[in-house]
């Protein structure tokens, strides 16, 4: 079978001839036999005007692929890509210089984009230049989830008419990570520092009371210079007074990626796990820019990581981007936190269990099955993304959550549109 695969791969590659020139192909040949059958001239010349147009096409695309064999086509991802997002664009760089009028420079994606577990869209975005006129490929995406796409790039040459299709190299292997996206609204929940956060203790050491220190700079007031040091390295030193250690605050954060089938996901399972994923990075964008003094201490289930930066957080979207369900197993905390924010969505079936012995005051960010916000399946005129038959499997998620004893609880019930 996978002999046949690869043969079939290898067929694609080196047939010349598009769909429709296949058509035109076998219509040239049945008229060529009808002329001889009937002796009809009219039959002859139209299959021959057919056959002759395919070669000439042909033999045209074969001459300019052997002359541009050496030229280079330039992936260029340096912009991250984001779910639910339109006017998205792949750039590719294309260093051919010219082609006859008849002709443009194609390049394909094509290839699985995975979302959950054994959960996959078969994507296929194309774009065409006249290189002579532009020397960018933009090919229009559009991704409805979050997740990874292993793809294969493939550059050709076609004809404005669609008869040809001749590809310059083997495929160019792809991968392409499709972040959650950023919700516009602002966090609803309030964070009152002498209660919510733990201080992050300053400890003191010589390196960090250097970091204190600078060299004098006119204009410095003489009270803030530090003559013991000056006197030590021979130069005036001043002091800055460093940030407050009760100025900086960490937030534990919580993530409950569990579901109760060990195995599969469904379309709604995705939607919940999506949603929080957004959920957790915009409560911190929004914390980090309301109070940039916090820090967030992130636990997705297995890795743990600590945010206090703009750059650390688009790290953590691309870790969440890999982010599949997994089997719940119970876990300690992982501070000793009086208050902590978990986000969880409606197949987490142990969350009753998780709060009835927590300690913690636990704000709870909880998304489940309902009809308060309904999210369409196809969101974007781009239908060049197709889920396969795990849209419609069967789910029993829960569309209540529990409350916690100590806290607060957050939710959003939401369903897929397939209108």
């Amino acid at each position: 079978m996978k002999f046949l695969q690869q043969l079939a791969l290898k067929f694609r590659y080196y047939y010349p001839l598009t769909t429709n020139g296949t058509f035109l192909l076998i219509f040239s040949l049945a008229l060529l036999g009808i002329a001889f059958g009937s002796f009809n001239l009219y039959a002859l010349f139209f299959s021959v005007l057919g056959l002759i147009f395919i070669t000439l096409l042909v033999v045209v695309g074969l001459i300019l692929k052997l002359k541009n064999s050496d030229e280079t086509f330039k992936i260029e991802l340096n912009q991250p890509i984001v779910a639910r997002l339109n006017n998205q664009k792949i750039k590719i760089l294309c260093s051919i210089e010219f082609l006859p009028f008849f002709f443009r420079i194609h390049y394909t994606l094509k290839g699985k984009f995975k979302v959950g577990r054994k959960c996959y869209y078969y994507a296929y975005f194309e774009h065409s230049i006249k290189p002579e006129i532009n020397k960018e490929l933009l090919i229009p995406v559009y991704f409805p989830f979050s997740g990874i796409g292993d793809f294969k790039g493939y550059a050709s040459i076609g004809d404005i008419f669609g008869i040809i299709r001749i590809y310059f190299k083997p495929p160019e292997e792809v991968k392409i990570y499709v972040l959650p996206p950023l919700f516009p609204e602002k966090t609803q929940i309030h964070i009152l520092p002498a209660t919510t956060q733990e201080s992050l203790r300053n400890i003191q050491t010589s390196e960090q009371e250097k970091y204190f220190m600078r060299e004098y700079i006119p204009g410095d007031r003489l009270k803030d210079i530090n003559w013991k040091s000056s006197i030590k390295l021979n130069e005036l030193i001043t002091r800055i007074s460093p940030s407050s250690p009760e100025e900086s605050h960490l937030i534990y954060i919580e993530i409950r990626p569990y579901h109760y089938d060990p195995n599969k996901d469904g379309i709604n399972a995705i939607l919940q796990l999506n949603y929080l994923k957004s959920w957790v990075l915009s409560f911190i964008n929004v914390m980090m820019k309301e109070h940039p003094n916090y820090k967030f201490h992130v636990f997705t289930g297995k890795e743990s990581f600590l945010i206090d930066s703009e750059e650390q957080l688009f790290q953590l979207a691309k870790k969440l981007v890999e982010l599949d369900y997994m089997t719940y197993s119970p876990i300690k905390e992982q501070v000793n936190s009086q208050e902590k924010f978990v986000f969880s969505t409606g197949f987490d079936k142990q969350i009753a269990n998780y709060l009835a012995i927590s300690k913690s005051k636990t704000y709870l960010f909880r998304v489940v099955f309902g009809s308060q916000r309904k999210v369409p399946l196809f969101f974007s005129e781009i239908f060049n993304i197709t889920p396969g038959f795990w849209i419609f499997r069967r789910e029993n998620p829960d569309k209540k959550s529990p409350k916690p004893q100590n806290g607060k609880l957050m939710e959003e019930k939401i369903k897929i549109d397939f209108i």
